[in-house]
Parts: C-alpha cells; sequence; structure tokens
C-alpha cells in the first residue's frame, strides 16, 4: 500500500512540474543579456566576517569586500526597520524572548544596553546614510521576514507598512539604482511594485524553481531569490529559460569558492550571496 501512494505521489510531482513548466512556456520572451555576476556579502558581511552580522559595521566590510551586501530587516511598532535575522531575542532577564514586531524602539534600546558582551543593533537609515555618503556604486539586498507574528505583525498591514518604510527611505535617500528586496509575501511585494521607487522586487523560492517562475511571471516581479540545493536542480537549460523570459536570479547562500566561480560560470546568475566574502 504505501508503495502505491508513493508511485502516486510521483506521479503527481510530475504532473504538476509539467504543468508549471507548461505555464511558464506560455509566457512571451522577454530576453535579457547574460549579466556580470555580482557577490553579495550574506548578512551584510557578519556572516564569516570579523564584525557581528547585520550591523552597520558589517554592512561597511562587506561593502569593501564584495560588490554589495544581503541584509535582513524587521519592523519595530515604531515603524524603524531594524537589521535582524532571528526569529526572538532574548530579554534582559535572559528567560523571556520577543520578536522585533512586537516591541518599541525605546524596548529595543533597553535590550541593547543590557546585554553583558559587547551587542549591537542597526537600522536600515544608518546603512543608506553611509552608502549615499560615501557615494558607493554597491547592491543592497533586502529580506524581508514574513513569519514574525505578533499581536503587531500577525497581519498584512505588517508587510504594508514595511514596504512603504522601505519606499520612504529609498526615496529620501535617493536609493532607487541600488535596492532589490527579496520575500515569499506577494502582499509585501505588491506594495514595493505599486509605490513605483525603482526597487526590484525578487520572490523568495525554497527549490520549486518552476513554480517560483510562474508565479514571479504571472505577478511582474523581476525575478527569483533562489535557495540553492533545491528539488530542481539549477541547470544550465532553466537558467536559459529563465533569462529568456525576462527573469533575473539570486542564489543563496554558496560558501565555497570552487562552488561559487564554478555556478558564476557555467549558470551566470545576476548575484551569488556568501559568507565566505574572502572567496578563500
Amino acid at each position: 500500500m504505501r508503495r502505491i501512494y508513493f508511485s502516486i505521489a510521483i506521479i503527481l510531482s510530475l504532473f504538476i512540474f509539467s504543468q508549471c513548466k507548461k505555464e511558464v512556456d506560455a509566457y512571451p520572451d522577454r530576453p535579457l543579456p547574460a549579466p556580470e555576476t555580482k557577490i553579495l556579502a550574506h548578512k551584510g558581511g557578519g556572516g564569516g566576517g570579523p564584525f557581528q552580522e547585520n550591523t552597520i559595521e558589517a554592512a561597511i566590510y562587506g561593502f569593501e569586500q564584495t560588490e554589495g551586501i544581503e541584509i535582513d530587516l524587521q519592523l519595530s511598532r515604531n515603524n524603524t526597520i531594524w537589521l535582524f535575522h532571528d526569529e526572538f531575542f532574548y530579554e534582559c532577564n535572559g528567560k523571556d524572548k520577543s520578536r522585533i514586531p512586537g516591541q518599541t524602539d525605546n524596548e529595543i534600546r533597553t535590550f541593547i544596553a543590557c546585554q553583558t558582551q559587547p551587542y549591537k543593533l542597526s537600522t536600515l537609515e544608518e546603512v543608506f546614510q553611509y552608502h549615499r555618503n560615501h557615494h558607493l556604486n554597491k547592491k543592497i539586498s533586502l529580506d524581508v521576514k514574513s513569519w514574525l507574528p505578533t499581536a503587531y505583525s500577525n497581519t498584512t498591514s505588517y508587510m504594508v507598512r514595511l514596504a512603504d518604510q522601505i519606499s520612504d527611505l529609498v526615496k529620501a535617500y535617493s536609493m532607487q539604482n541600488y535596492i532589490l528586496v527579496e520575500c515569499e509575501n506577494a502582499v509585501f511585494l505588491n506594495r514595493i511594485k505599486k509605490n513605483r521607487t525603482g526597487v526590484e522586487t525578487y520572490l523568495t523560492t525554497f527549490g520549486d524553481f518552476y513554480e517560483g517562475m510562474r508565479k514571479a511571471l504571472k505577478a511582474g516581479y523581476t525575478g527569483l531569490s533562489y535557495k540553492y540545493g533545491g528539488p530542481n536542480t539549477l541547470t544550465v537549460e532553466n537558467m536559459e529559460l529563465l533569462r529568456r523570459k525576462g527573469l533575473k536570479i539570486e542564489i543563496w547562500t554558496l560558501e565555497s569558492k570552487d562552488e561559487i566561480l564554478k555556478i558564476a560560470e557555467e549558470l551566470k546568475p545576476d548575484y551569488i550571496q556568501t559568507d565566505n566574502v574572502l572567496l578563500q
């Protein structure tokens, strides 16, 4: 009986895969030229560098070492965009856990001040200020977390507010040509598109390449943010299809220098995110 169920599951998967590819093929061609792959420092350059991840110090290091950075964003109750990756941080008693979307800026600063080890949280505005003040020609990919439920963020309004705050900062610092956003949440990506700031939109895809392409084409997004090593292994053929349909791609997270160089040469993605910013 298990074999029968397993066989049925395989048949259904193949059918869905075939249907997704047919839908992708049906979209008109809008060919893009092969890009020069850019390396982005994961977590701002703090993933494998000498600085705490997702801080202004890590971002500066990432800018110095690569062609751009990737940073993780969360929005406080005061509508401040903080750089933070994890779901929780522990409060000063070391026991209670909180999420940034459920905290005010003062509560977040209290958390920072009570740490026994050197610790810092930075804001997106600090990164934009540095980028503008130093006249950088570097890309910044903003990874937006949509799985942070609190009484203040467990609604679509949180994603809309976050999109609007990003858009306002992009306009204020004239960052239109430098910003990409990546997220699996359509409410957020659609709001970014609606705000018409020139920010590129990348649908986060955890492995299903053709389904991701289908959704991105249907919604009119810039491309895919793709977790490398999913069930649909990236090939030259499907990358050529992506390019032919007018989509771009970010691939994350590669660490081996040899693998990074191989993927850049053979598949020619637009961006590769890595903690190995020195390519050692």
